[in-house]
């Protein structure tokens, strides 16, 4: 966030994701395709703040994402653009944040409305609440590469252990819409996820997370349910 004036501040940032998917326990499932996936994301735009507690800003997002099949194959590249703006209200024991604009996909040369609404609450000093629901377009990792429109509703809570020690969980379920018949060709996916935070340093955070996902898609030529157990250890660093 770079300040204009004590009430116009431009805002951005850079995002880079890196997925990579081995292979099925037990042998590959005929018909049943991952996708390698690294994407790029670059956002930013104005911000103004309408009062102490009030601010609007343009938001412009763009996505470049770089696919190959888990088992090999060729590369191929999809193009996110977004288009929107943004309401935020922010209190000191809740907040609300409102997105709605234009999401552009190429090379499928389509348009479609997305947009999030996120709430927070503070019930405690050292509890979090969030609700998250989201319409927006992602990479698509499961059955058919490219673009998906996610569909989202999440619940997620957050507990400070003590000061450097958080405690984290979630659930979400989603409805996904593959590109470009988004009207028969769908599937759901529930996860739920927990994980403790610990605060390294000032700006470097180590996390062990655990996540389960079950993906079921029907009305195709096929139908398919898939479970995933993922648990892993991340280390991020931020700088402000």
């Amino acid at each position: 966030s770079y300040p204009v004036s004590r009430d116009l501040a431009l805002e951005g940032g850079y995002t880079f994701a890196l997925r990579r998917v081995g292979r099925f326990q037990g042998g590959d499932v005929p018909g049943v395709s991952f996708f390698d996936t690294n994407s790029h994301t670059w956002f930013g735009g104005p911000r103004y703040r309408l009062t102490r507690n009030d601010s609007i800003a343009a938001v412009y997002r763009q996505s470049f994402i770089l696919q190959s099949r888990s088992e090999g194959g060729r590369s191929f590249s999809t193009t996110l653009v977004t288009l929107a703006g943004n309401y935020t209200k922010e209190f000191q024991e809740w907040g609300l944040s409102v997105e709605g604009g234009l999401t552009f996909i190429e090379p499928a040369g389509r348009s479609f409305p997305s947009g999030r609404i996120t709430a927070t609450t503070q019930p405690e000093r050292d509890t979090v609440l969030r609700v998250i629901l989201s319409r927006e377009a992602r990479p698509s990792i499961f059955l058919q590469g490219g673009a998906v429109i996610s569909n989202l509703a999440q619940v997620g809570i957050s507990h400070r252990i003590y000061e450097r020690l958080t405690l984290d969980g979630s659930a979400a379920y989603g409805l996904g819409q593959f590109f470009p018949n988004t009207s028969d060709s769908t599937f759901q996916n529930f996860t739920g996820s927990v994980g403790l935070s610990y605060k390294l340093t000032r700006n470097v955070t180590g996390d062990i997370t655990y996540r389960y996902t079950n993906i079921n898609r029907s009305g195709g030529v096929v139908d398919y349910i898939v479970s995933r157990h993922v648990a892993g250890f991340f280390l991020t660093a931020e700088w402000k």
